[in-house]
């Protein structure tokens, strides 16, 4: 039986659509497309259910640059706009919970109750 993994508008950014979704890769805070792709294989029923993104040598080394020179902007951040940052994360998870559910189902097997109480927990 075959399975599909769909996802609404919102997530189109983070995506190119074709027979399968081909996810991008998010380098220096842009999503970005790459060449070459790994097959997501559903433990469900063994059947191909998206691409994900392989980075080449030079966009890993960029991500890798942009990491080391941005990672102490968090911790810079007042406190009152990460708590900002991190509340607006919880909303969208929030408004898209059941369809990051049936992708967390699809995509590692988990039932129902094992990948919603993984998101709640979550948010």
């Amino acid at each position: 039986m075959g399975y599909k993994l769909e996802l609404s508008e919102f997530f189109s950014e983070i995506y190119e659509k074709g027979e399968f979704p081909k996810f991008k890769v998010l380098i220096n805070g842009k999503w970005v497309s790459t060449k070459d792709s790994v097959d997501l294989i559903s433990p469900v029923n063994g059947e191909k259910i998206a691409e994900i993104g392989s980075v080449s040598k030079e966009q890993a080394q960029e991500a890798i640059e942009v990491a080391r020179k941005s990672q102490n902007s968090i911790r810079d951040m007042a406190g009152i706009d990460r708590i900002e940052m991190i509340n607006k994360i919880r909303e969208e998870i929030s408004v898209h919970k059941e369809e990051i559910i049936k992708a967390l189902m699809l995509e590692s097997g988990k039932a129902y109750s094992s990948a919603s109480g993984e998101i709640n927990a979550l948010i």
